[in-house]
């Protein structure tokens, strides 16, 4: 019954929550720590600085709250719990959009919406070459530059050309 339990209070709190571990944080201090007195103040803030620590999506943390209170099986049961509400949400939404594609004029927003979408990576990206021009330029117009060409003349997708310049970009900045 306590992994059931387990499951349905991260589940709870992974669907009332935005912004990863940190809105869900004071829901599981109030339900852990002052509910259910599952756990100490201090064990839910260990659990939090060690999820942190880990590779991978700071969520872990409910994983380590399970474990600390049921073991093995209460880690599955909270990560089951904490990954099962997005998942459903997006799975929803994925086949609510593939209907609504169809209707014209959604189609004529989203094709409206493209626009503000293009000005605002825009403006993201002048904000950083702003930023970047503070300091040494020589290596942020050698790689805009490579970059490019190599994007004209099509020797790389956007993707790994992205990659590709960020590591050469922090390996320039790195060397000078």
């Amino acid at each position: 019954m306590i992994y059931l339990a387990l499951f349905w209070i991260c589940f709870q709190t992974s669907v009332v929550s935005f912004g990863g571990v940190h809105g869900a944080l004071p829901e599981w201090e109030r339900v852990f720590v002052g509910e259910r007195h599952w756990l100490t103040h201090e064990q839910l803030m260990e659990s939090y600085v060690v999820g942190q620590l880990v590779p991978g999506p700071s969520m872990v943390v409910a994983g380590l709250l399970g474990q600390r209170v049921a073991g093995a099986p209460g880690a599955v049961a909270a990560l089951l719990g904490t990954y099962a509400a997005p998942l459903l949400l997006a799975f929803g939404l994925g086949a609510l959009l593939r209907r609504a594609h169809e209707v014209q004029w959604i189609r004529r927003v989203e094709v409206g919406l493209r626009p503000l979408v293009v000005g605002f990576m825009a403006a993201a990206a002048l904000g950083i070459v702003r930023a970047q021009l503070r300091e040494d330029v020589q290596p942020l117009l050698f790689v805009g530059v490579a970059s490019a060409l190599t994007y004209a003349h099509g020797l790389l997708a956007p993707v790994p050309l992205m990659l590709a310049a960020g590591c050469a970009s922090w390996l320039l900045y790195a060397v000078s």
